[in-house]
């Protein structure tokens, strides 16, 4: 008798305590969510800022809390710039210590509200909360959050939208000092009057930490297929955008990689893409501010002295691209060593802001010629006289540059280098000013006929007298 006494006793304690623990957090949880707000709305507010805009893109703002000992519900309203009917939302709070047997402060989950300015939204989503987020509030501070936004199916004569559906999942904590996660699309696709789009199995993921106030780490993107098919079809497939920033000291070493493994053009193929660019040693803040100023348009002087401070670190910068098909690649390679400038206003060549570079490239003939060819298909005109075409244009260009690139049989070469004050072409001495005479000499005078415009009055004298043409014989 002592022990079931001692026992249902012992339970009462704990049940007590473990409703005085929920209804601790509970109480603590409007406090908590004011903050969580109040920190996002000033995110918002500085992105808004450095967009130029007159206010903030959203606002959210809280509305009521009702708390129960176990679970605690609240309103909320979004206000979007530019729109004076807000956005209302729930959230429905499940209070710790314990949530699906998960040790957790609270877990809140958020739906959109059913209102005249949401209807339209449940009906394309067949009474489903448009947006739904849950997020997970550990002891640590630590988050773990769930968004979805359910399939859409939309038809209309002429007009039809297929949506499969977002999911993305993320970790922070309550001051957004890191973001991690991923995020997944399988299906968008668009039909309108006959012109089509889609875009199948996008994939988000990142990791991120708060440097100053911008977000540093990895990102990467990646679509199996871009498709369209309007007035020209095509296609991207294995597309992917990978980025990141690496600390270095108090600066940043900043990288992107880019790419598709196949590009589509009608029936044409045009190959494979891949890109990289870097930039080392660079002043991400600065590099804001001088964007920030110049969205603005209103303070040069002030976007000239920062770039003055983005110089004072002598930045690395380096791209690379390649376009490759089945007979080669053109690709090219760029490298510029910056220095130190006090007067921006003093640059008037390039010596003036680079310390050293190079500049390599090499051109596949038939991968140039193919290529210029399909662009010309794409403007309608016929393959025969599209691979003429593009033949003449691509040796009109190495005759004019004869001194730039070196004819390797198949393919033109070049390496331009400065390094001690000294310019080399190939490994021959040069000057600035000859370079860019070079550049000079390929721009196409207006008033004289370019090969295309040659070839196109050729085909008007090959119709009025075939015998004289010149492509015939």
């Amino acid at each position: 008798m002592n022990k079931l006494v001692t026992t249902i006793g012992l339970i009462a304690v704990l049940g007590a305590g473990y409703a005085g623990t929920s209804w601790y957090f509970g109480n603590s949880f409007k406090q908590t969510e004011e903050e969580r707000i109040q920190n996002f709305n000033k995110q918002i507010k500085e992105h808004s800022d450095q967009l130029q805009l007159p206010m903030p893109l959203i606002d959210v703002k809280l509305v009521d809390i009702k708390n129960n000992v176990f679970s605690s519900t609240a309103n909320y309203q979004l206000k979007v710039a530019m729109n004076d009917k807000p956005i209302e939302f729930e959230s429905h709070v499940q209070h710790g210590p314990l949530v699906n047997f998960k040790p957790m402060r609270y877990l809140v989950t958020y739906k959109v509200k059913d209102t005249s300015t949401t209807n339209m939204l449940f009906q394309l989503t067949k009474g489903e909360s448009p947006l739904t987020i849950k997020t997970e509030v550990y002891f640590s501070d630590n988050e773990h959050i769930n968004a979805q936004i359910p399939p859409i199916t939309f038809q209309q004569p002429g007009i039809n939208i297929e949506f499969s559906g977002l999911n993305v999942d993320s970790d922070t904590d309550t001051s957004f000092s890191f973001m991690n996660g991923s995020s997944k699309l399988d299906k968008l696709a668009v039909d309108f009057i006959g012109n089509s789009a889609s875009l199948n199995n996008l994939s988000f993921d990142f990791d991120l930490k708060r440097k100053d106030d911008y977000f540093i780490g990895k990102r990467s993107l990646k679509f199996q297929e871009i498709a369209w098919n309007s007035m020209i079809s095509g296609r991207l497939y294995d597309i992917f955008f990978n980025s990141s920033e690496i600390e270095n000291g108090n600066l940043v070493n900043a990288s992107l990689v880019y790419g598709a493994n196949a590009i589509n053009v009608g029936n044409l193929d045009f190959g494979k893409l891949d890109g990289t660019i870097k930039i080392d040693k660079a002043d991400l803040s600065v590099l804001n501010t001088i964007q920030k100023n110049a969205r603005s348009n209103r303070d040069i002087e002030n976007v000239k002295q920062n770039l003055a401070k983005l110089l004072q670190s002598q930045p690395l910068l380096s791209n690379n691209i390649e376009l490759k098909d089945s007979n080669g690649s053109i690709n090219s390679s760029l490298t510029l060593q910056f220095k130190q400038v006090e007067n921006v206003d003093a640059i008037s060549k390039p010596e003036d802001v680079i310390a050293s570079g190079s500049l390599s490239a090499s051109l596949n003939k038939e991968t140039l010629i193919n290529t210029l060819s399909k662009v010309q298909q794409i403007r309608g005109t016929d393959p025969q006289t599209s691979q003429i075409m593009a033949t003449q244009i691509v040796q009109e260009i190495a005759n004019k540059a004869a001194n730039l690139f070196i004819d390797k049989g198949n393919a033109y070469e070049t390496n331009i280098t400065y390094a001690d004050n000294q310019w080399l072409i190939n490994g021959t001495p040069t000057s600035w000013e000859e370079i860019d005479n070079i550049g000079k000499e390929q721009t196409p005078d207006t008033e004289e006929n370019s090969p295309i415009d040659n070839m196109d009055n050729t085909d008007t004298m090959d119709n009025q007298n075939p015998q004289s043409s010149d492509i015939q014989q």
